[in-house]
């Protein structure tokens, strides 16, 4: 997601809901009902959608009240059955969110204490009941962001006393100790950045990038670990070149085992990881900065804004073949102050991307989708409002054969999604 920092420094009191859609993937893809997930009382912001196997789905947003920023959960089954919004924590600043098979869900956010910035964990559990919030703080974690692994635990990976760290998050709220990941000379660099994914098994692949204390801007060189289900570490690998500086590291890992690692250097690039830790040579997409998503079997997609924070933006989405053959790009939209536009893809390889047009800070924004079928043209837009604010997030349910999207909008254009 791109998304500017002006999403949380502008927050204003405004009716307003997040709304969760669904969609078929079948070629002309049809649309399904509409939900309100939030209250209209006071705004709501940067919605995070995570979904399981078996299509239960966690929405988890910030709503301003009182020029306070509060965290919001609500979850619904596989059998399609809302919870009452939760409370989860009050004046934050980024959070992430993680569903397991089971339908537990795992939360991570950062937020203050004492007037001292921390991370913190909390879990909500199938059964609907909140544990205590834990605070990181004290761990000298910093959590960049969670994966829910086979049912009962997930994984927080981000910073921990300047290495790359990775540590348990069980279904009760329990963190566990601290795994590093880096092995780094602290007094000279750092690590930061860090992405994770993990499989259905509990394989989990964690990268971040090592930087050198003397630079400011956050490149170094990207490295990449894995862990398996019982804790064993595997060998640290280097997967951006020597001597480049490399920044933006990604992990899309597929549910059935292995994935890519990406990031950028003076190109896109990716690295294919098996389940068993095996890293094929480097692939170069192109020459902008994207974000990179994988499908079920294999086929990734890029997905990137040319133009960036200027006033003439472009989307573009290109998929890449499982063996490594890169298609060419498609356009998907031309406007001014496009901020965000994010991909998910089915099994067939079809691309489904979300698009913000707009500032994105106010509620004159458009909030569009544009599917793909692999090797084919892109198909009509739709547009699911044109008061949209903040953006939103898409997901595929495997299982069901249906991308999930969530959105923020001004509550009078949500009744105007139909079938």
């Amino acid at each position: 997601m791109r998304l500017t920092p002006s999403h949380v420094k502008r927050l204003g009191i405004v009716l307003s809901s997040i709304a969760l859609v669904f969609a078929t993937t079948a070629p002309a893809f049809a649309w399904g009902s509409t939900t309100t997930i939030s209250s209209t009382i006071t705004q709501p912001l940067l919605p995070r959608l995570a979904v399981n196997s078996k299509g239960a789905t966690a929405v988890l947003w910030g709503q301003t009240y009182n020029h306070h920023f509060n965290l919001k959960l609500r979850v619904m089954s596989a059998g399609g059955t809302w919870s009452a919004i939760k409370n989860v924590a009050s004046n934050v600043i980024n959070y992430q969110v993680a569903i397991d098979a089971a339908g537990n869900t795992y939360m991570t956010w950062f937020g203050f204490q004492n007037n001292q910035l921390s991370g913190f964990a909390r879990v909500l559990s199938a059964a609907g009941s909140l544990s205590p919030t834990t605070a990181l703080v004290g761990k000298h974690f910093s959590p960049e962001g969670v994966v829910a692994g086979p049912s009962g635990v997930a994984y927080l990976f981000g910073e921990g006393s300047l290495q790359a760290e990775v540590r348990s998050l069980s279904a009760s709220g329990v963190v566990g100790p601290a795994q590093t990941l880096s092995d780094l000379d602290v007094s000279q660099a750092s690590a930061s950045a860090a992405a994770g994914g993990i499989d259905s098994a509990g394989m989990l692949t964690v990268a971040w990038v090592e930087v050198d204390d003397s630079r400011v801007d956050g490149q170094g060189v990207v490295k990449a670990r894995q862990v398996a289900p019982g804790g064993s570490l595997g060998p640290i690998q280097q997967v951006s070149s020597s001597g480049v500086l490399a920044f933006n590291p990604q992990v899309a890992i597929m549910r059935s085992g292995g994935g890519i690692v990406g990031w950028h250097d003076t190109k896109q690039r990716f690295r294919r990881v098996s389940a068993g830790g095996t890293f094929a040579a480097a692939t170069a997409v192109q020459a902008a900065d994207a974000n990179l998503a994988i499908s079920p079997k294999g086929i990734i997609a890029a997905t990137w804004i040319s133009g960036y924070g200027t006033s003439k933006n472009s989307v573009y989405v290109r998929t890449v073949s499982t063996s490594n053959a890169v298609g060419a790009p498609h356009l998907l939209a031309s406007a001014p102050y496009i901020v965000q536009a994010d991909t998910a893809l089915d099994a067939t390889g079809r691309t489904f991307t979300i698009m913000c047009i707009g500032s994105c800070d106010d509620f004159a924004s458009s909030f569009r989708v544009r599917a793909i079928p692999y090797g084919g043209s892109p198909g009509a837009t739709t547009t699911v409002t044109n008061s949209s604010h903040s953006g939103g997030a898409v997901a595929l349910v495997p299982s069901l054969g249906k991308f999930r999207i969530v959105w923020n909008s001004g509550a009078k254009d949500l009744t105007k999604i139909g079938p």
